[in-house]
């Protein structure tokens, strides 16, 4: 009876290693998954977030050059209409020298009137002239300002999208913090639980396994004690 009880004992002690063995494997199996997913989606937004610098610094370099190269053209168109016109004046002012100088000769008769018509005529170029002067500068003013009013858009969409930016940072970092720290926060509790839960489970079955083997040895003991009795009992009988 005693080899059968320390034997048992040994079973139980055995069985009872091998149960926390395998509870302890799959704890740390579950807890390496949620650490693994954990991390994965760390590194997911990580990497969303270094996309989204990296456009941004694109797009903004993109338009700083785009502004170089629009600042480069109209300078040079500007040079270049200045110099035509310039060239278009000299061809015109020759022009009306050999006129005028042709017209000297062969009008030498009607100087007034030519004289008269001359000056309606340089009147009415000056005029137009102006005229178109003034409605050049007119455009140049207004191109101008609206290169100043596009220049400063630009400067301040810039600062709004950076602000923005730097907010929405902010916000996804708050946002990420709360929800690794609730996502900890469950996490103990679950573990917790497990292992009270677990902690229960054991000291049940130690329970119920002492019980048991308690059972056992009243019930070994109260069968020895009435085989002596019913033994002496039938000696006293016969004697």
């Amino acid at each position: 009876v005693q080899l059968q009880t320390a034997w048992r004992r040994h079973s139980q002690q055995v069985e009872y290693a091998n149960t926390r063995a395998a509870i302890l494997c799959e704890q740390k199996v579950v807890r390496g998954f949620l650490v693994r997913r954990a991390v994965a989606k760390q590194h997911a937004a990580a990497t969303k977030i270094e996309t989204v610098f990296r456009t941004f610094s694109e797009v903004k370099r993109f338009q700083a050059t785009l502004r170089t190269i629009i600042k480069i053209e109209a300078w040079y168109r500007s040079v270049t209409a200045f110099q035509d016109f310039n060239e278009m004046k000299q061809a015109s002012v020759a022009m009306q020298s050999h006129f005028r100088g042709r017209q000297d000769r062969l009008l030498c008769k009607a100087i007034r009137a030519s004289i008269q018509i001359q000056r309606v005529y340089k009147g009415f170029q000056a005029h137009k002239a102006f005229a178109e002067m003034k409605a050049s500068a007119v455009k140049i003013q207004a191109a101008f300002r609206c290169f100043q009013q596009t220049c400063k858009y630009q400067k301040t969409l810039g600062q709004m999208v950076q602000l923005q930016t730097a907010w929405r940072r902010c916000s996804a970092t708050g946002k990420y913090q709360q929800t690794r720290k609730a996502i900890v926060c469950e996490q103990k509790v679950v573990r917790g639980f497990l292992v009270r839960r677990a902690v229960a489970r054991q000291h049940a079955a130690a329970t119920k396994i002492e019980a048991v083997f308690r059972c056992f040895s009243q019930t070994t003991k109260y069968e020895i004690a009435r085989a002596r009795i019913t033994k002496i009992q039938t000696a006293f009988r016969r004697f």
